[in-house]
């Protein structure tokens, strides 16, 4: 048998000690497997270090400066502790990464609160662990969480944090799966000042973020989004509840995806705030029990533009459901659709505009205590909202355009029941004094789908449309001239009759004519050759 050398047993022996990582107390210094260790006061990581199961604290007021890769896992446990706010930190340099895993944890030791943040071209991980306690400022480093490179966060718990994590300029990264509780703001996406971003991608999914009430009276937010380039950010999933903020603040983005959250719970403040943003989609999500002077559901401020609303159901909305406003003069919401969803026991009105822009409403349902559609001079007049297929009691409108339509299809058929392709629809509202819109038959006879006005209301009252004479024309066929009240969807049959059949007899006839011609002179030919 070949026998091992001693010096080769120690180290053996030497690898499995060290693997273990025991303390003899909390605060001292402690070993990791391999790397850098730590020896008290500031440490800095110049090489790839990995710590299994690793607890104590860092000296007070010293930092952990990460200049290459650091990894706390096996339910590693670290504290910073701080006599003043700022005064310990987590500092992560470019080219150096930090990876928190394996039910691990950074919190803040004893005094002030402390930091973590990522440098552009950094790298932070966590997954499955848990930071606490960290962050008392609303601007970069200091924020609790923050990173302007990579920053990924996956099934963890942040809590007790300024912000539970703060992407800037750079960053980008994926936020989910995690529990942001006890915050003062719960995730934000902002370029602190930068006028043009390189932000993202960030995807911010599947988290809960709960009691977004920590620190002062001012500045409590859900998430924020802030200069996002188009399609760089995604907010999926996510619940939002109990805050004393927005649930969602978004302004200068372009072409962000806000897709099945829930917001709920939002004290003295709104649900979704978006002001500049243009060619986003906010879809399937759930908005509730806003509270607060002038508070909302939903509102669209300024140049947001070109969006998209569509499933959203609003409950408990005080003021607004849905408020369209030019706050500042330096534009109007415009060319933005809500489409399905609901809007419901709203406290005062339901959807709101205050805007020079032209919105639409397509197929809502709206039950608000004071009006359902109504627009205000608050701000600005001149805004021009166009309501299809929408269910509502009542209306107002000051200095300010709402017509109110209803789907409108046709079918144009000739006597024996066929479809005629090719028919001209044509439908003039007031008793066939005004021109509304021009279709063109295609297969079977069906028109596209039009909006037929039932009414229109201004500062001047409401004017009804009444009547729809429509004229329906087909070459070979007499004119049609006949028409329908509008208060509803309608779907109509129109029979064209008259010439319809006489061009197919006639063809017909002229074929037997002209057969019996050919056979007359061909028997002529054969007799002469006989």
């Amino acid at each position: 048998m070949k026998k091992t050398p001693l010096l080769m047993l120690f180290a053996m022996v030497s690898v499995v000690l060290c693997a273990q990582n025991v303390l003899s107390s909390p605060g001292d210094p402690f070993n990791c497997t391999y790397g850098d260790n730590y020896t008290g006061g500031t440490w800095t990581i110049s090489e790839e270090t990995w710590c299994d199961g690793v607890s104590g604290d860092i000296a007070n007021n010293a930092n952990i400066i990460i200049n290459a890769k650091l990894i706390l896992t096996g339910g590693s446990d670290i504290s910073m502790d701080s006599s003043g706010d700022h005064n310990a930190y987590v500092e992560v340099n470019a080219g150096g990464s930090l990876y928190l895993n394996g039910s691990s944890q950074i919190n803040k030791g004893s005094g002030s609160y402390s930091a973590i943040y990522g440098k552009a071209g950094s790298v932070i991980d966590i997954d499955s662990s848990t930071v606490t306690g960290m962050g008392n400022d609303d601007t970069w480093p200091y924020t609790g969480l923050a990173s302007n490179g990579t920053l990924n966060v996956r099934s963890s718990t942040l809590d007790d944090i300024h912000t539970g994590a703060f992407y800037t300029r750079n960053a980008n990264g994926t936020f989910s799966g995690n529990i942001v509780t006890d915050c003062h703001r719960g995730l934000e996406i902002k370029t602190q000042g930068a006028t043009t971003s390189a932000i993202g991608p960030i995807s911010v999914t599947d988290n809960v973020f709960n009691r977004i009430t920590r620190g002062g009276d001012g500045g409590k937010k859900g998430i924020t989004v802030e200069r996002a380039p188009a399609g760089r950010v995604e907010v999926l999933r996510n619940v939002v509840n109990d805050t004393q903020g927005n649930g969602l603040t978004i302004s200068d983005s372009v072409d962000v995806d806000v897709i099945n959250n829930t917001f709920s719970i939002l004290n003295f403040t709104t649900g979704l705030s978006i002001t500049d943003v243009n060619s986003s989609s906010f879809l399937d999500n759930n908005i509730s029990d806003t509270t607060g002077t002038n508070a909302f559901c939903i509102g669209l401020i300024d140049d947001a533009n070109d969006n998209l609303f569509q499933n959203n159901i609003l409950t408990n909305c005080e003021d607004y459901g849905v408020l369209l406003v030019d706050a500042t003069g330096s534009g109007s919401p415009d060319n933005n659709y809500f489409k399905a969803g609901k809007i419901d026991s709203t406290v005062n009105e339901g959807f709101t505009i205050s805007s020079t822009g032209t919105n639409y409403l397509v197929d809502v349902v709206i039950n608000a205590d004071s009006a359902d559609v109504s627009t205000s001079n608050s701000y600005t007049t001149g805004g021009t909202l166009y309501v299809l297929n929408s269910t509502y009691t009542n209306d107002t409108s000051p200095d300010h355009t709402v017509y109110r339509q209803w789907y409108f299809d046709a079918t144009v058929f000739n006597s024996k029941g066929g479809g005629i392709s090719g028919a001209n629809v044509a439908d003039f509202a007031k008793n066939d004094t005004l021109y509304q819109w021009s279709a063109t038959a295609g297969g079977g006879g069906v028109i596209d789908t039009q909006n037929a006005t039932e009414y229109e209301l201004s500062a001047s009252g409401r004017d009804g449309y009444n009547y729809h004479n429509l004229t329906v024309s087909y070459p070979g066929y007499d004119t049609f001239n006949n028409g329908t009240w509008v208060d509803a969807n309608k779907d109509i049959s129109i029979t064209l009759t008259g010439l319809g059949v006489v061009p197919e007899f006639s063809s017909v006839l002229m074929v037997i004519v002209a057969l019996g011609v050919a056979v007359t002179g061909i028997a002529a030919i054969r007799k002469r050759n006989i």
